[in-house]
This record gives structure tokens, sequence and C-alpha cells, in this order.
């Protein structure tokens, strides 16, 4: 691991006028392997877009080595490696250069990965390198609000909500349908840009039962590669009184 660090150590004695003391101890670590970009970071799109990042490894005393092999974070991550040809060097560097690929592919069964690539070389004086890997995989709709939030609604009352959803990939999507777990809640699909913009306009009816409100939205895509997208309900319905004229508490 690169970089400058500081450590303090405690440290117990048998000497009852100094018990204990703490050493600072400040590191610099300079690698001999250097990476660019220093670090991976994949943002792919669910069913779109697969998320790759491409690096070039070299020894910073010019010297020959070759990779081994490099161990991905997840399983989900796929990685492949190749000496860097002529057009591909970095031209102010000597020695050998690696070229170093890996992919987040859209179809992750992981929606996140966080971790090392570690790097296993035959150079003499540095044979691992860990590389810090972060990234998602977006699902292919992004709703504002996220949630629906109907709060308190009386009877009588009628709540309307409007959710704003959004292509996060280079693909156009197409709603085919669009269904509501909760009994009594009315959904319509208004295309703003079709293919990349849409508005669902959520609003309660009254068929919708007293009591605690928890439920989805369940939004269904077409194409090649359909998908379901949830957006998640939440509120309250007061129950009507006995009379019919008020609520109960």
């Amino acid at each position: 691991l690169a970089g400058s660090r500081s450590y303090r150590i405690p440290v117990t004695t048998n000497d009852p006028a100094a018990p204990s003391l703490v050493f600072q101890v400040d590191v610099d670590v300079r690698p001999v392997l250097a990476v660019d970009p220093p670090a991976v970071r994949y943002a792919a799109v669910e069913g779109d877009q697969d998320a790759q990042v491409v690096q070039t490894l070299w020894s910073s005393d010019g010297a020959s080595f070759r990779i081994l092999r490099v161990e991905p974070p997840s399983p989900d991550v796929r990685v492949e490696f190749a000496e860097a040809k002529p057009e591909e060097r970095r031209g102010e560097v000597a020695g050998s250069q690696w070229r170093i690929v890996s992919t987040l592919p859209s179809t992750a069964t992981s929606k996140s990965v966080i971790g090392n690539l570690i790097v296993v070389t035959d150079h003499p004086r540095q044979q691992r390198l860990r590389v810090p890997v972060s990234g998602t995989v977006k699902p292919m709709l992004s709703a504002m609000p996220p949630v629906v939030v109907l709060g308190r609604v009386e009877p009588g009352q009628q709540r309307h909500v409007t959710v704003t959803l959004r292509s996060t990939g280079s693909r156009d999507v197409a709603i085919d349908r669009v269904q509501s777990s909760v009994p009594g809640l009315d959904v319509q699909v208004e295309p703003v840009t079709p293919g990349k913009v849409y508005r669902l306009q959520v609003s309660t009816t009254d068929r919708l039962p007293a009591g605690a409100v928890d439920g989805a939205i369940d939004v269904h895509t077409g194409g090649e590669r359909p998908r379901t997208f949830s957006i998640k309900v939440r509120g309250e319905v007061a129950r009507r009184d006995a009379e019919g004229g008020g609520t109960a508490g």
C-alpha cells in the first residue's frame, strides 16, 4: 500500500516511572510498480451498459517483468491483461508496460462491488500490487422522488403524487405496463420524452383500505431486455368512524 502514514504504537512496560509509552511512527511507502489510473470505479447500467476500466501498469525502475495473474474483488468482475502494444505505451516510461482491462457487466448478480484488484507479478522487488475498486450497477430507471409518500390520508380526501422516471443508460426504455400492489391506488403513465423520461401520476381513490400503506408500484419495461423497476409506496389511511362522518384515532 502506497503513501505516507502515521501510526501510534502503545507500549506497556514494568517500569513504575513509565508504565506506558506511545511510539509515533511515520512511514512513506513508495511502490516500485505504478498503475494509471490508480483506482478503479465502475458505473454500469443494469441491462444496458457494461462498465469497463483500462489501466496501464509499469515499473518505476524501468525493469522488465510479467503479470502472472490478476485477482478480482468479486466473481462478477471480468479481468484481462496483456503487454502493451507500441501504440498503447506511455512514451516517457522505459521497461515493461502492461494493460489491465477490467469489466463490471450490466448483468452482474451483485449490484455493488468494493475491494481490490490484486495484481501478481514476477517483478523481483514487488510481486503484488493492490488497486482499490468500487462500483455499482445502477437500475435502468431512476425515480424522483424515489419513494411515493402519501402521508396521512383522511376519509374522502384524495392525494396526488407525481413521480418522474428517467432512463439512466444509453438505450431508450419503453414502459409496457405499471402495476400497484396497493389496492385503490390509481397510477397513470405520461411520456414526457418517449424512451427517456416519463411521469407517473399516482392518485388515491375511495377504494384505498384504511390502515398502514406499505406496498410498491412495479414498472415493467419492454424491448430486448425487459426489466421490472419497483417504487415503494408508504402512508396511512385514516379509518372512518362508525357513523361515517369522521375519523377514528
